[in-house]
């Protein structure tokens, strides 16, 4: 049986399912508290399934719940997962693959067309569906690699609702040419004072985070930097500006923002910040190589959970034409099926769906490589080197739909 969990006497059985999953201590009477809690103030943006056994005892927990992301220029409804897990004794008997297929039919059914997840299993969670789709690069460097960067913009720091009323706007602006970033809701921009809006990041609630708006000579806002200071090993007087959030309509604001970062250098050292890795500081500093330490941030999965409606949405080849895709979807079979999309001036002007498939299809991929085409994560050349994908026909057409685009997941 699968059922949604809503007394706090389920979630609280939840959460012991999923920290005994997860070897995390499970601290009964807190957990108490904080289910009751839950039970009389839910929180809209976590729902919670369990799947019981036989003898009707939770042995497997989903948490996840809805969202809106950025999808190609658009706001989309979609689902989020957060965490699942399985009590030892209950594995290797399918249970996270029933749960998972519920709650993704489930969100189906409500009209998400993507499911995103950080999976701790990249290969276990690729039988569902879910691929790689994050690019986030996180960089470092000193400090004084920005010392040719000037600022010559007006810089205002935040230290008001209105502020932060302009930072959303200049933030869901930035968001429309960027996929898969989550549009943030009220409770993400309410200004809390101290110069802070928001809840503070989990992993630095110490933190003191500092956000500045920047402004051209005509006043208009053009983008905004958030980070706080991370003490070095050096003592607690210099360290590294960890940037949290920085959002820049242009190259020109971009280039400011890293010229107000220099002026910052008495006490910071090194700046940190996290960039699409389409933007390649090595691009613009003047030192690059082991000048920059990079690694990988957000290894964050997306999964499609209506092909056709994916499709709808997606920017489409300017001018007019069609091409067919065939997906075979071992999952969610429902998205099996041969795709005729018509489109014109980047708009879809129709997805039909056949569920004949004995038909060849101009491209042929699984649900996994779909997902990294819809959103950008791949270009068609890079879907051919996946195992399953095949070009057949109409190449051209087929290069000017799928290409890479910027993905910025926050």
């Amino acid at each position: 049986m699968i059922k949604k969990l809503s007394s706090w006497q389920e979630i609280m059985e939840s959460d012991r399912v999923i920290s005994t999953a997860f070897l995390d201590n499970w601290n009964e009477e807190k957990s108490r508290q904080q289910s009751k809690k839950k039970e009389e103030a839910p929180d809209p943006d976590e729902e919670r399934w369990g799947l019981y056994d036989e003898r009707g005892n939770m042995v497997t927990s989903f948490i996840a719940g809805p969202t809106r992301l950025s999808y190609d220029g658009q706001i989309i409804d979609c689902g989020e997962g957060h965490m699942i897990g399985s009590l030892p004794e209950a594995r290797s008997h399918g249970n996270v693959r029933k749960l998972l297929h519920y709650v993704m039919e489930e969100f189906r059914s409500r009209g998400y067309v993507f499911c995103e997840f950080v999976p701790f299993s990249f290969s276990f969670y690729r039988q569902f569906g879910f691929e790689l789709v994050a690019r986030n690069m996180s960089q470092k460097f000193s400090i004084d690699q920005l010392k040719d960067f000037k600022c010559t913009m007006q810089v205002k720091q935040v230290l008001s609702q209105r502020d932060t009323d302009i930072a959303r706007k200049l933030y869901e602006t930035f968001i429309l040419d960027r996929n898969f970033a989550y549009l943030r809701q009220d409770k993400d921009w309410t200004y809390r004072g101290s110069g802070e809006f928001g809840e503070r990041d989990w992993f630095n609630k110490d933190k003191q985070v500092y956000t500045y708006l920047f402004y051209d000579d005509g006043g208009k806002a053009r983008g905004y930097l958030s980070y706080f200071f991370e003490p070095g090993p050096e003592g607690p007087f210099t360290g590294t500006m960890k940037v949290t959030d920085m959002v820049y309509d242009s190259p020109e604001t971009f280039r400011n923002i890293l010229g107000f970062c220099y002026g910052l250098r008495a006490k910071m050292l090194d700046v940190e910040l996290v960039l699409m890795d389409d933007l390649d500081l090595a691009l613009v500093l003047p030192e690059c190589s082991e000048k920059i330490q990079r690694k990988v941030e957000g290894h964050i999965t997306g999964r499609v959970l209506n092909v056709e409606k994916a499709l709808s949405l997606m920017k489409q080849p300017q001018g007019s034409g069609s091409y067919s895709v065939m997906v075979t979807d071992a999952f969610m079979t429902e998205n099996t099926g041969s795709y005729q999309v018509s489109y014109q001036d980047g708009k879809a002007v129709s997805v039909e769906k056949s569920d004949d498939t004995t038909k060849t299809a101009d491209l042929e991929v699984d649900e996994t490589t779909l997902v990294q085409l819809l959103v950008g994560r791949a270009d068609l050349e890079e879907a051919e080197y996946r195992t399953g994908t095949k070009v057949n026909a109409n190449r051209k057409t087929l290069e000017k739909a799928f290409v890479h685009k910027t993905i910025c997941i926050r």
